[in-house]
């Protein structure tokens, strides 16, 4: 897992633009290409250093605003569902926190890969998860699991779970016959103060305790980092990111850009997506 420095520091974890200059010994890249990288932090800048080796080609055909949205969100989306859980098509998949910039690249992902999937989200949202799930669930409902169970009797064979929340321990009797459970989204809680800290021994006290129960009925269960992949397999990366960009171009997904914003007003981007009043990602233009 990667924490962010100290502030003060410049955040950012994606970007798209083009290269400027280069070292006397670079070979991949020349000035003026078009390219793509996952920063961790330090994207919120009009001139970033970067290695060779974290930049990836970004067709020109491609729309930036697009293009950057595929870095992180569809990137997590595609590892989990196609590396970590295997899933193939016509699987069961359910997807907890579906109507978040991950959770509607798993659903756009899951339609692509012929996935039967399903969605749980609050119900204001489930008009907007009904254009990519199949069946979409109130999260809030106090019957939740007998609901999500009706869906999928025989279980499902894929449930992601990125709330950090009960579902986790609800999701493992969701879980079919060779089932596995993937949780995503908690190595943040490590970085920050006290107060993130007892959450975050909380939240992993509860995922081990899934852990061991998924292994109990003879399941599995994984936990994704999309720094920790990358690092594993930075090839992977690679190939999954022109895989992706493939079906970007090809319309097969379609990122949801809640608005495209200057730099300038990056504070106010932050303030909005606290406010959780932003549907999609926030792209930031350079001035």
């Amino acid at each position: 897992m990667s924490a962010a420095p100290k502030p003060p520091f410049v955040p950012g974890y994606d970007i798209v633009g083009r290269v400027l200059h280069i070292g006397p010994s670079v070979t991949t890249v020349r000035p003026g290409d078009r390219v793509a990288a996952l920063t961790l932090h330090g994207s919120y800048a009009e001139i970033v250093y970067l290695p060779e080796s974290d930049l990836y080609p970004v067709p020109e055909e491609l729309d930036p605003a697009e293009a950057v949205a595929v870095i992180l969100n569809y990137m997590t989306a595609y590892q989990m569902l196609h590396r970590t859980a295997e899933a193939k098509a016509g699987s069961r998949v359910l997807i907890h926190g579906a109507a978040g910039g991950v959770g509607t690249a798993l659903l756009q992902l899951g339609a692509a890969a012929g996935l039967r999937m399903a969605g749980a989200a609050g119900d204001g949202e489930r008009e907007r998860l009904l254009r990519y799930a199949a069946d979409a669930v109130d999260s809030r409902r106090s019957d939740l699991g007998e609901a999500l169970r009706k869906l999928a009797p025989e279980g499902y064979d894929v449930v992601i779970e990125g709330t950090g929340g009960p579902q986790v321990k609800q999701s493992v009797p969701l879980l079919g016959r060779g089932g596995k459970l993937v949780v995503y989204g908690v190595a943040h809680l490590f970085a920050g103060g006290r107060r993130r800290a007892q959450r975050a021994v909380r939240t992993y006290a509860g995922l081990a305790a899934a852990r061991v129960r998924v292994r109990l009925r003879g399941n599995r269960s994984h936990i994704y980092s999309i720094t920790a992949s990358k690092k594993r397999h930075p090839e992977w990366f690679a190939e999954d990111l022109s895989r992706l960009f493939d079906l970007l171009r090809d319309r097969r997904i379609a990122p949801v850009i809640a608005a495209r914003m200057p730099l300038s007003e990056a504070r106010r981007a932050h303030e909005l997506l606290e406010r959780q009043q932003a549907f999609g990602k926030i792209v930031l233009l350079p001035s």
